[in-house]
Protein backbone atom coordinates (compact mmCIF):
# COMPACT_ATOMS: atom_id res chain seq x y z
CA UNK A 1 0.00 0.00 0.00
CA UNK A 2 2.50 2.64 1.21
CA UNK A 3 4.64 1.49 -2.67
CA UNK A 4 1.33 2.71 -4.47
CA UNK A 5 0.67 5.67 -2.92
CA UNK A 6 4.87 6.80 -2.78
CA UNK A 7 4.00 6.03 -6.91
CA UNK A 8 1.11 7.94 -7.52
CA UNK A 9 2.66 10.72 -5.25
CA UNK A 10 5.45 10.85 -7.45
CA UNK A 11 2.66 10.57 -10.60
CA UNK A 12 1.24 13.58 -9.14
CA UNK A 13 4.52 15.74 -8.60
CA UNK A 14 6.32 15.02 -11.35
CA UNK A 15 4.58 17.35 -13.77
CA UNK A 16 4.92 20.17 -11.37
CA UNK A 17 8.86 19.39 -10.88
CA UNK A 18 9.64 19.28 -14.13
CA UNK A 19 7.66 22.50 -15.27
CA UNK A 20 9.43 24.07 -12.42
CA UNK A 21 12.55 23.87 -14.11
CA UNK A 22 11.92 24.73 -17.59
CA UNK A 23 11.74 28.48 -18.84
CA UNK A 24 8.22 29.46 -19.57
CA UNK A 25 9.29 32.47 -21.63
CA UNK A 26 12.23 31.32 -24.55
CA UNK A 27 14.65 34.14 -24.99
CA UNK A 28 16.37 35.26 -27.91
CA UNK A 29 20.04 34.93 -28.84
CA UNK A 30 22.39 36.48 -31.27
CA UNK A 31 25.52 34.57 -32.45
CA UNK A 32 27.60 35.61 -30.09
CA UNK A 33 25.03 33.93 -27.34
CA UNK A 34 24.30 37.28 -25.96
CA UNK A 35 20.06 37.94 -25.68
CA UNK A 36 18.58 40.57 -27.78
CA UNK A 37 16.59 42.93 -26.04
CA UNK A 38 14.17 44.40 -28.85
CA UNK A 39 10.83 43.99 -30.65
CA UNK A 40 9.17 44.15 -33.63
CA UNK A 41 6.10 45.98 -34.20
CA UNK A 42 3.56 45.47 -37.00
CA UNK A 43 2.65 49.21 -36.54
CA UNK A 44 6.20 50.00 -38.44
CA UNK A 45 5.66 50.89 -41.99
CA UNK A 46 8.85 51.74 -43.96
CA UNK A 47 8.36 53.27 -47.57
CA UNK A 48 10.54 54.06 -50.16
CA UNK A 49 10.29 57.49 -51.71
CA UNK A 50 13.64 58.06 -53.66
CA UNK A 51 14.43 57.46 -55.96
CA UNK A 52 12.08 56.60 -58.82
CA UNK A 53 15.03 55.61 -61.10
CA UNK A 54 18.54 54.91 -60.52
CA UNK A 55 21.32 56.14 -63.22
CA UNK A 56 24.95 55.58 -62.58
CA UNK A 57 25.73 58.35 -64.52
CA UNK A 58 25.00 60.02 -61.05
CA UNK A 59 27.89 60.23 -58.42
CA UNK A 60 25.32 59.91 -55.41
CA UNK A 61 21.81 58.66 -55.95
CA UNK A 62 19.55 60.42 -53.18
CA UNK A 63 17.38 57.58 -51.21
CA UNK A 64 14.79 58.66 -49.03
CA UNK A 65 12.49 56.63 -46.77
CA UNK A 66 9.58 57.77 -44.50
CA UNK A 67 8.64 56.10 -41.58
CA UNK A 68 5.56 56.06 -39.56
CA UNK A 69 4.98 53.96 -36.34
CA UNK A 70 1.27 53.54 -35.83
CA UNK A 71 0.19 56.25 -38.72
CA UNK A 72 2.35 59.15 -36.74
CA UNK A 73 5.65 60.20 -38.35
CA UNK A 74 8.45 58.21 -36.29
CA UNK A 75 11.03 60.73 -35.44
CA UNK A 76 14.60 60.56 -33.66
CA UNK A 77 15.51 57.04 -35.27
CA UNK A 78 18.72 55.50 -35.96
CA UNK A 79 18.87 54.67 -39.66
CA UNK A 80 21.33 53.82 -42.06
CA UNK A 81 21.28 51.87 -45.65
CA UNK A 82 22.73 48.50 -46.53
CA UNK A 83 23.60 47.96 -49.91
CA UNK A 84 25.22 45.69 -52.24
CA UNK A 85 25.23 44.35 -55.80
CA UNK A 86 23.64 40.80 -55.73
CA UNK A 87 25.73 38.02 -55.75
CA UNK A 88 28.10 40.33 -53.98
CA UNK A 89 29.00 39.54 -50.36
CA UNK A 90 30.83 42.86 -50.04
CA UNK A 91 28.38 45.26 -48.15
CA UNK A 92 28.11 48.91 -47.91
CA UNK A 93 26.36 50.78 -45.08
CA UNK A 94 25.54 54.37 -45.20
CA UNK A 95 24.12 56.36 -41.93
CA UNK A 96 20.92 58.13 -43.31
CA UNK A 97 19.75 61.25 -41.70
CA UNK A 98 16.00 62.74 -40.49
CA UNK A 99 15.33 65.12 -43.00
CA UNK A 100 11.76 66.28 -42.47
CA UNK A 101 9.77 64.66 -39.23
CA UNK A 102 9.77 60.76 -39.99
CA UNK A 103 11.90 60.84 -43.42
CA UNK A 104 15.17 59.75 -43.86
CA UNK A 105 17.70 59.96 -46.40
CA UNK A 106 21.31 59.32 -47.74
CA UNK A 107 23.32 59.67 -50.80
CA UNK A 108 24.75 56.30 -52.28
CA UNK A 109 27.11 55.97 -54.86
CA UNK A 110 26.23 53.12 -57.03
CA UNK A 111 28.99 52.55 -59.15
CA UNK A 112 28.04 50.19 -61.70
CA UNK A 113 24.42 49.01 -63.50
CA UNK A 114 23.34 45.87 -62.09
CA UNK A 115 20.38 44.63 -59.47
CA UNK A 116 21.66 45.99 -55.47
CA UNK A 117 19.57 44.74 -52.36
CA UNK A 118 18.66 48.05 -50.64
CA UNK A 119 18.20 47.18 -46.62
CA UNK A 120 16.76 49.66 -44.54
CA UNK A 121 18.08 49.43 -40.93
CA UNK A 122 16.01 50.95 -37.81
CA UNK A 123 16.68 51.27 -34.28
CA UNK A 124 14.50 53.70 -31.64
CA UNK A 125 14.20 52.58 -28.36
CA UNK A 126 13.52 49.35 -28.38
CA UNK A 127 12.33 49.14 -31.66
CA UNK A 128 14.78 47.03 -34.01
CA UNK A 129 13.56 46.70 -37.82
CA UNK A 130 14.34 45.77 -41.20
CA UNK A 131 13.31 46.12 -44.59
CA UNK A 132 14.70 45.12 -47.88
CA UNK A 133 14.13 46.11 -51.38
CA UNK A 134 15.89 45.18 -54.91
CA UNK A 135 16.61 48.28 -57.34
CA UNK A 136 17.77 48.40 -60.73
CA UNK A 137 20.48 50.69 -61.72
CA UNK A 138 20.38 51.40 -65.81
CA UNK A 139 23.85 52.35 -67.25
Amino acid sequence: MKRKLKILLFLMLFPVLLLGCTSSTPQEETKNGENEHHSHSEDIVMMLVKPVELQTLELETEIEVNITNSDHPLTDGNVGFEYWQEGDTKHQFIDATETDSGHYSALIPFQQPGEYILKLHLEKDEIHEHKEWMVTVEP
